[in-house]
């Protein structure tokens, strides 16, 4: 399995009726599958990896969407903060200058031969 559904199951609750040992097995089972698939052998690759979460799970849709190719890639927090500042800024001064509609220029319209003419 990918890292990232590993850590999609890290999120998952105890069933009704089953034991808390259980969970407790499966839990560590996919924290492990998660930290061993973005190879984090250290604390500070642990806190890392908890930064990088907290700042992809408070990014919206169409976000995560520009960066698809790389989404599951981005571990370090400075390099997806950085990522995503660039992203917001160049977004901010598209919705600044955008062409307006009034400064296009209208095509030309040809009106076609007539084969009755």
């Amino acid at each position: 399995m990918k890292p990232e559904t590993f850590r999609g199951k890290c999120t998952h609750q105890r069933r009704p009726g089953a034991l808390w040992k259980k969970l407790g097995f499966e839990l560590r089972n996919y924290f492990e599958g998660w930290f061993d698939g973005l190879n984090i052998k250290n604390f500070k690759s642990l806190k890392d990896l908890m930064i990088v979460d907290q700042l992809k799970r408070r990014v919206s849709s169409d976000v995560k969407d520009h960066f698809l190719g790389e989404w599951e890639e981005l571990i370090d927090p400075l390099e997806l903060a950085g990522k995503l500042d660039q992203y917001e800024s160049v977004r901010s001064n598209w919705k600044i200058n955008p062409v307006r509609m009034a400064e296009r220029r209208p095509l030309d319209m040809v009106k076609p031969n007539s084969p009755n003419k």
